[in-house]
């Protein structure tokens, strides 16, 4: 049986973790822009699984930098983040979809994913926990930040052509 502590930590862990997949549907959404935003929700949680939402954000993001190279820093760094989200999936998986034994000489517990037993290790998993957490108030606003400067160049974009098309 894990202990209390164990299942908070991996508790903690998971609902941060949640929060990085949160904000890539909702990035995804603001990237898409359409006029109705529940369609381009629905169209952002269409991708199953952690590795097609950020294959997806990463593709609409190289589409956005060649369209508006000025966010190129900005998105290389969400990238950055990305990367190391994708890694952490790693470890949220083995203790998300891992299964707890008991050690049958040493009646200690572990964790069975993929074939791979491994001891719990409590400050491990706690310190992906706060690892997750920062990351995704980190994703959140370099997101946010980055949107924000989209919408205003969408914004010039169009009042140009809107100018070009008055004349």
């Amino acid at each position: 049986m894990l202990t209390p502590a164990v299942h908070e930590a991996i508790g903690r862990f998971t609902v941060a973790f949640n929060e990085i997949e949160f904000f890539i549907e909702v990035y995804i959404a603001n990237i898409l822009d359409t006029p109705e935003w529940d369609i381009s929700y629905w169209l952002a949680q269409r991708e199953s699984g952690f590795d097609r939402k950020t294959k997806l954000l990463k593709n609409l993001l190289d589409m956005v930098a060649k369209e508006h190279p000025k966010l190129t820093p900005q998105i290389d760094s969400i990238s950055v983040s990305l990367t190391r989200a994708a890694e952490i999936a790693t470890k949220r998986n083995e203790h998300v979809h891992g299964l707890a034994v008991e050690q049958p000489l040493t009646k200690a517990m572990v964790r069975r994913h993929k074939g791979v037993e491994k001891p719990y290790d409590l400050n491990e998993i706690n310190g992906l926990a706060n690892e997750t957490s920062e990351l995704a108030g980190t994703f959140n606003l370099q997101c946010g930040v980055m949107v924000a400067e989209l919408v205003h160049l969408r914004d010039l974009k169009r009042a140009e052509q809107d100018l070009a098309d008055s004349l």
